[in-house]
This record gives C-alpha cells, structure tokens and sequence, in this order.
C-alpha cells in the first residue's frame, strides 16, 4: 500500500504558523492554514508586540527568502538595556550577532504577502481547530474538527496557535489513543 502523499495542516496564523506553512510549501507540500481570528494579518493595536528575531529567526526568514524584506521594516538591536526596578545602573547584554526587532503586525504582514502566493496554502479564518482524532482505517492520518463542524484530513498537524496550544494538546490525546 502506498502511503498518502504528505498534507500539512497549520492551526494558528500569528508569525510561527505562516512560516511554517510558507516553507512547507516552497518544498511541494500541500498545506492549510487555520486561524481563529477573522482577519490573518491584524492585532490588537493596544497591546505592543515587538519580536525579537535572533540569528535562527533570521535564518529561517533567510530559507524563505523572506529576511530582506523583513530587514526593512525592522530596527537592529546590538544590544538591550535592563533597567533596574530599583534604581542603579542599567545592565546592557550585548547582541552579537545584532537581533532585529519588528512588531508582530509587520513581520505577519511580510509573511503572509509571501504565503498569498503560493498555490499550495489555502487559508481558513475565523475558524478554530476543536479536536483531533486518528483515521481508525488509514494509517497516518488525523482528522481535525473545525468548531464550524468541517473536518479536514491530514498526514501532518502543526499546533501553532501559541503558547497553551488547544491543537497540541488534542494531538497529544490523538496519539495516545
């Protein structure tokens, strides 16, 4: 029996997950992106998320000839500044190699301007990954259940909807099973 061609599924649209399914996709794979928010590229202004890109983030960028575009819309950082609740003297940590600091908006918007594309992404907002459970028949594939009652099929499951990721622990549970 052959095995199924690989299909990648990606649940979260913040940075992590386009880059995830931007590089999948510049390899030939197939790959859905499914993000909770309605809008893929837009955060809540109040709230200020800078990132951080150190030389594996920039690596990455590099591999889906993304770090140029992403260099112009971000500032170097050669070193950060820790001051101390208590007064005194800061504490500099020098950053060598420079780190580039982009605010998640930007560096989304840079991915995605990418990912749009490609024909290989197909993309899914508004929607949640609810569960994950094994194909009891075919060996190697899940089924994720959107909280829309769609359910997609894939050979590869990337939980990237952040930190108390719902999709890794679901497959976690999957795979148990």
């Amino acid at each position: 029996m052959r095995p199924e061609p690989p299909n990648i599924l990606v649940a979260g649209g913040g940075p992590a997950g386009v880059l995830c399914a931007l590089l999948f996709a510049r390899r030939g794979l197939q790959t859905t992106l499914v993000e909770r928010s309605s809008s893929l590229a837009k955060w809540d202004a109040s709230r200020s998320y800078s990132i951080n890109l150190n030389a594996r983030g920039c690596s990455s960028l590099e591999k889906a000839g993304l770090l140029s575009a992403v260099q112009a819309r971000s500032a170097v950082r050669n070193a950060v500044v820790l001051h101390r609740a208590g007064g005194g003297e800061p504490a500099t940590i020098p950053r060598s190699p420079p780190h580039l600091a982009i605010s998640r908006t930007d560096l989304t918007e840079c991915l995605l301007g990418a990912a749009d594309a490609e024909p290989l992404i197909s993309f899914i907002s508004g929607r949640e990954v609810q569960s994950v459970v094994r194909d009891p028949s075919r060996s190697g594939i899940l089924h994720a259940s959107l909280d829309n009652g769609m359910t997609l099929s894939c050979t590869h499951l990337i939980g990237a909807d952040g930190k108390r990721s719902r999709v890794r622990a679901a497959a976690a549970a999957a795979a148990a099973a």
